[in-house]
């Protein structure tokens, strides 16, 4: 890794920033065999442009088991001549008093750079925010958890969920400011779903139900230490219509069918059929993990493990609305 033309000479290039009057070019490189004092960069026969391979680099030191010859392996050299693409353009070092060449370099970049007039595009200034992950979310996550399997009052509802959730709800307004500066949007109907709170668990008998929901946002902080990594979340697209989302009147308009029909090719097999439906994204479950996603994508717990509380997928649920 990191190897260049010379065999024991290591060479990377972190950055080239060109600009109108100069090129920056910095990276690192050093020898396990030989002091490399001096690095620079030549264009053609007639011009070469100096640096010294002097700075600190302890994320190279660390990097390649603390080696003292890698923690001051740090070079930058501006280069102050337009370069062209069809010049012979060599990054050189100092090796046994002599310089040879380390690593070739085409133009003024590893890969060409195309003007931004170019090419004609646009960004969407109303992109769709489809899912977020945030790790690390609370601060105290055992303390969560361990609040949560004190609640004591898990109950099955299977005419409204699968596994078990608290009949209690804990939605503090600190959270609902997280979601907010994470979304970059006000919620609303925070304390109208009656379920936006709960704790829920589900073990390896519950089944996996392909849904959607209606309100804007679902959001899950996984709560199971050491969780089985590919239990998480998926998000998933239609089989039978294409359809990744609850249809809309727009797009119910635009394939010239009713919503109503739409959901009806969607869960035409009902919500238990994984034949119907291929993985779009998965999400892996990592402990403390918060994951925020449209609500009204098709979207499924990945998998289930465990058979109680205690060793299965306990997380914190969340489903609230945004101003649009």
């Amino acid at each position: 890794m990191h190897e260049s033309l010379i065999d024991d000479v290591r060479l990377h290039v972190d950055e080239i920033s060109p600009n109108e009057d100069e090129t920056l070019i910095k990276g690192w490189c050093a020898s396990d065999s030989a002091e490399i004092k001096s690095v620079r960069l030549t264009a053609g026969k007639k011009f070469s442009f100096s640096g010294d391979v002097s700075q600190e680099r302890k994320d190279v030191y660390e990097y390649y088991g603390n080696n003292d010859k890698y923690l001051n392996s740090g070079f930058s050299i501006n280069v102050t001549k337009k370069l062209k693409d069809k010049e012979d353009i060599f990054l050189q070092v100092l090796h046994e008093k002599e310089w040879k060449n380390a690593q070739r370099l085409e133009g003024t970049s590893v890969y060409k750079i195309y003007e931004p007039e170019s090419i004609n595009f646009k960004i969407n200034s109303k992109f769709d925010i489809n899912a977020i992950v945030v790790d690390n979310f609370y601060e105290n996550p055992e303390e969560v958890r361990e609040f949560a399997l004190r609640r004591g009052s898990f109950n099955p509802h299977l005419e409204y969920h699968k596994g078990q959730r608290t009949e209690e709800v804990w939605r503090p307004e600190e959270v609902k400011q997280s979601l907010e500066k994470l979304l970059q949007k006000k919620i609303t109907g925070w304390e109208s779903h009656g379920a936006n709170g709960v704790f829920q668990y589900c073990t390896s008998e519950d089944p996996i139900v392909y849904h959607v929901d209606p309100q804007s946002y679902a959001a899950v902080v996984y709560l199971t230490p050491d969780a089985p990594p590919e239990c998480g979340t998926t998000l998933y697209r239609s089989r039978v219509n294409g359809l990744r989302e609850a249809p809309t009147e727009e797009i119910a308009e635009q394939l010239g069918k009713t919503k109503e029909h739409l959901n009806a090719e969607i869960f035409s097999a009902g919500f238990y059929d994984k034949t119907k439906f291929e993985t779009v994204d998965v999400i892996g479950n990592v402990f403390n993990r918060l994951v925020v996603w449209d609500a009204r994508l098709i979207h499924a717990a990945s998998e289930y493990f465990g058979s109680d509380m205690k060793d299965s997928r306990l997380f914190h649920l969340f489903f609230f609305d945004t101003e649009e």
